[in-house]
């Protein structure tokens, strides 16, 4: 519940209230503090912070906590994961030295797929829906002259997520194009997907990348021929 406060994404706004308490501190439900939409987390280590006057845990604790918490789904606890490490809020180390106990395996799993370079969280949905597909995916690949790729699949395609925010005016619209001239002088196919795109599952996601490098090899094997 604090990932909003410190500017971690999240698909959609959680039902539940995530409450971490000291492991033996009592929390009961009454007629005056009802407990249905509540999630008890009880921490072996819990430290007081506090954002805006809004008490809450620090964000290795709270990364440590979704990662390993049965309400958060992977993609949403990856996201966080993505969004603190690029902001420098955290680092592996800082979080992964929390990850003891139960499904602590599965988190240092999929902590480890976290990557600082994702800066939204449609670059992270869909670099995990494409590596689960089995694709190569590098996450903010830096090619001179042209800058940052939002995640280089298979060293051929320039997958890049538009958010409306930044390709939007004509100035962003221009900078996409000359961008993409570039890329393609250089052999890398640029795919730009909308946010809508992304939303619609990683089964759309993965097939337009797999028409796309279809398409990529036939354009080879056509001027191989002559």
């Amino acid at each position: 519940s604090a990932a909003p406060l410190y500017g971690y994404p999240v698909r959609r706004q959680p039902r539940t209230v995530h409450l971490a308490v000291r492991r033996h501190h009592g929390v009961r439900p009454s007629h005056i503090r009802p407990m249905d939409a509540v999630r008890i987390h009880r921490e072996p280590c819990l430290t007081p912070s506090s954002i805006a006057g809004v008490p809450c845990v620090p964000p290795p604790e709270l990364l440590a906590r979704a990662l390993r918490c049965p309400d958060v789904a992977d993609i949403d606890a990856l996201a966080m994961v993505d969004s603190a490490l690029h902001q420098g809020h955290v680092t592996v180390e800082d979080v992964r030295d929390l990850l003891r106990g139960p499904c602590s395996a599965a988190a240092r799993e999929l902590l480890a797929q976290g990557e600082s370079a994702s800066r939204s969280i449609i670059e992270t949905i869909v670099r995990h829906d494409l590596r689960q597909a089995g694709f190569t995916v590098a996450a903010g690949v830096v090619i001179e002259g042209i800058g940052e790729l939002d995640n280089l699949v298979e060293g051929l395609i320039d997958l890049e997520t538009d958010g409306a925010e930044f390709h939007r005016t004509p100035e962003q619209v221009a900078r996409d194009h000359w961008r993409d001239q570039q890329l393609i002088a250089r052999g890398i196919l640029p795919l730009r997907l909308t946010y809508d795109d992304v939303m619609r599952g990683p089964e759309h996601v993965v097939r337009l990348v797999r028409d796309a490098l279809s398409g990529i090899r036939a354009l080879a094997d056509r001027l191989e021929a002559g």
